[in-house]
């Protein structure tokens, strides 16, 4: 028998677990689980803010004729997000819905 707390135990459960396992068990439980609606927006809700923790590279692109200096767009809402190199200053988060800014991410095909 195991002499550890209820503290201990759920610490090592826990460990075990980042952000990407928890996304996944939270998506099967809405498909396995007969749930009411409301309990599955909530937790669809949740895998959508844990998502925006996942680093995203942002998009750099040119703006008609206008080339935004140091400005690049986040990848979930296409808002502006700053990388300033003469300030050395990476935004890490874009400001209008959250999504943590990779700059140096490599996208994955």
């Amino acid at each position: 028998m195991s002499n550890k707390t209820m503290y201990e135990k759920e610490k090592e459960i826990t460990d075990k677990i980042d952000v990407k396992e928890a996304i996944k068990m939270f998506q099967n439980l809405i498909f396995a689980e007969n749930h009411k609606i409301a309990e599955n927006h909530c937790r669809k809700l949740a895998i959508e803010a844990l998502e925006k923790q996942i680093p995203k590279k942002p998009i750099e692109k040119d703006i008609g004729k206008l080339k935004i200096p140091d400005t690049a767009f986040c990848p979930t809402c296409g808002n502006p997000v700053i990388k300033d190199e003469a300030d050395n200053y990476e935004q890490a988060y874009c400001c209008y819905c959250g999504q943590a800014i990779g700059w140096s991410v490599k996208k994955k095909f």
